[in-house]
């Protein structure tokens, strides 16, 4: 059995997806305080550890895919607008450069964010609830609306 490249692109984006949608799961049980291993969660969630670093990763490859595929004069809308949010995530994932160059914060920062960091994804929304965790339950339903043909109603992978 030969493997196209059509087939690899498929399990790319089913691992890609399935990534995503585990590392959500377990970010939702982890803020609503269910038992998860703790060794598990740090080497996933911790600051700049396996999550963090892959999600980063996946966005600047698509990025670089998109840029090369394309060039500047071929982008849609729709390519600008992924650019510039993944840019925007990539920033959030890293505090906008707060672990690398360990800035002083400001009070707004050291009040409202749950991590005492400069990002708006853990800026406190009600009782320590980072706003992480609407962004993550918005991700989930917005990934599993991709696998969902409307023809039918039966689950397939997004195509470009």
């Amino acid at each position: 059995m030969r493997i196209k490249i059509k087939d690899l692109k498929d399990l790319g984006h089913k691992l890609f997806f399935a990534s995503l949608i585990f590392g959500y799961i377990l970010s939702l049980m982890v803020n609503w305080n269910m038992e998860v291993p703790e060794d598990l969660l740090i080497f996933l969630f911790e600051e700049n550890y396996l999550f963090e670093v892959l999600s980063c990763v996946f966005i600047a490859v698509k990025i670089i895919y998109i840029l090369k595929k394309k060039g500047i004069k071929g982008l849609t809308k729709l390519d600008y607008l992924f650019i510039g949010v993944g840019i925007f995530i990539i920033g959030e994932e890293n505090s906008w450069g707060f672990h690398f160059f360990d800035y002083p914060l400001g009070s707004f920062f050291l009040d409202n964010n749950v991590q005492r960091e400069t990002n708006i994804h853990n800026l406190t929304i009600y009782k320590d609830i980072p706003l992480e965790a609407l962004m993550y339950i918005a991700a989930i339903v917005f990934i599993a609306s991709t696998f969902i043909k409307k023809e039918s109603g039966s689950l397939i992978l997004p195509s470009n």
